[in-house]
This record gives C-alpha cells, sequence and structure tokens, in this order.
C-alpha cells in the first residue's frame, strides 16, 4: 500500500507484519505471502528501514523472498496548501536459491507527499523500480493515491487506486484499486484488513490482514 511522507518521532520502532492471499487468474492459481516491514526513524528528517515479502508460496514454488533495506527522507512538512514531502530509496538483494524463486538484485527510488484536509488524509506515491540491476535492467514506473477518512478517532477507511507499469516477465503491468480499513486497537496497536483487485494484465485479487506495532521507544530526542 502507498506510504506516507511523514515521520514518526525518531527512536520509534514500528514494525508491520501481515498475510497475503492472492487469486491470479488465468489458471495462475493462489500465491500466499507474509510480508514483514521495520521501521526506525533516526532524526527528524530520516528513517531507516528493513523489510521483505516474507515465505511465498505458489503452485510449484516455496521461498523466502529477497531482502530490502531502504532509507526514507523527510524533506518538508505541510505547510498551509504544501504538503509534507519524502523521498526514498531502496535496494533489495536476493536470498538463497530455492524452488520456483529468481534471485534478482532491484533498486527502487519513491517520491512520497501527504496532506491532511479535516477527517481526510492523503498520501500520493509516484516512482520507478530498477529490477534485476545486474541485467538486463526492466524498469516499471509506478503511481498510486490513497485516501484515507478517519470515521471514529480509532477506526479509518481508505481506498487507492494504483498504476504500474509493464515490466514483464519480472513485474506484469498493474493496474487496480485497493479498499482498506484500519482499526486502532491501543495508540501503538493497529489492525487492518484490505482488498486489492487488479484488473490487468493478470486480472488477481488479494486479501491481506495486517497488524502494526510501535511498542517499543528505543530513545527519545528532545
Amino acid at each position: 500500500m502507498t506510504c506516507t511522507a511523514d515521520l514518526a518521532p525518531p527512536g520509534t520502532l514500528e514494525v508491520e507484519v501481515g498475510d497475503q492471499l492472492r487469486r491470479i487468474g488465468s489458471g495462475g492459481g493462489n500465491q500466499n505471502a507474509t510480508p514483514i516491514l521495520i521501521k526506525l526513524p533516526l532524526a527528524t528528517w530520516i528513517e531507516a528501514q528493513l523489510g521483505t515479502n516474507g515465505y511465498t508460496v505458489a503452485p510449484g514454488a516455496r521461498y523466502l523472498d529477497n531482502i530490502t533495506a531502504a532509507a526514507k527522507l523527510h524533506v518538508f512538512d505541510q505547510v498551509g496548501q504544501r504538503p509534507s514531502i519524502a523521498f526514498t530509496i531502496a535496494a533489495s538483494v536476493p536470498t538463497a536459491a530455492q524452488q520456483g524463486y529468481t534471485r534478482t538484485y532491484d533498486l527502487f527510488a519513491t517520491a512520497h507527499a501527504s496532506k491532511d484536509y479535516g477527517e481526510l488524509h492523503l498520501d500520493w506515491n509516484v516512482g520507478v523500480d530498477a529490477w534485476r540491476v545486474e541485467g538486463p535492467v526492466s524498469y516499471q514506473a509506478f503511481t498510486a493515491l490513497a485516501a484515507a477518512y478517519a470515521i471514529t478517532k480509532r477506526l479509518s477507511a481508505a481506498i487507492e487506486p494504483h498504476y504500474f507499469s509493464d515490466a514483464a516477465p519480472l513485474a506484469p503491468r498493474d493496474v487496480g484499486a485497493i479498499a482498506a480499513i484500519a482499526y486502532a486497537v491501543r495508540p501503538w496497536l493497529v489492525i487492518d484488513g484490505a482488498f486489492d483487485a487488479v484488473l490487468a494484465d493478470q486480472g488477481s485479487i488479494a486479501g491481506l490482514v495486517g497488524v502494526s506495532l510501535a511498542p517499543v521507544r528505543v530513545w527519545r530526542g528532545r
């Protein structure tokens, strides 16, 4: 899903874990993955990230997917009509050779813009993925806009149309939308569920359940 341009207070360890089941059209079968993302703001302007799509099970494939390390640079806070702005640079490295797994080295660059309008929060991402940088490289441009509305102090709903250009065979074209709902059980614990419908090219549908935790303040800034 789309990422915000805003950062948590420095020293706040955040962990996002989930389970995703995707049904791929035209006889592609089911794919199950267990993504995880760990985030730690080092200062008000930079956040370190480490994540993976996790263990993936699909017809003829069982593997631990690539490990991704990233740095998000927060450039501007939102002021007046100006949104908050951030940029993320990420590198993805393969794990061990496994059944049905394509080992590649990948790079990603994303620009983020976020803005609040009362109870409505908007996140816009645009960027490019460079798949298989060891060659031959396949470039994939993408954009996504998420609109989240706070129904209550704890409950929110969001919708996110998205577009990814074609970078087959590693990453097919993706034109679709995500609908999601999130509930804050505690200020540090959020449970969410999402439904992703991809209209082209693979015609897949996916369901995702996840948990976001910020249980530890590693240090406190002044």
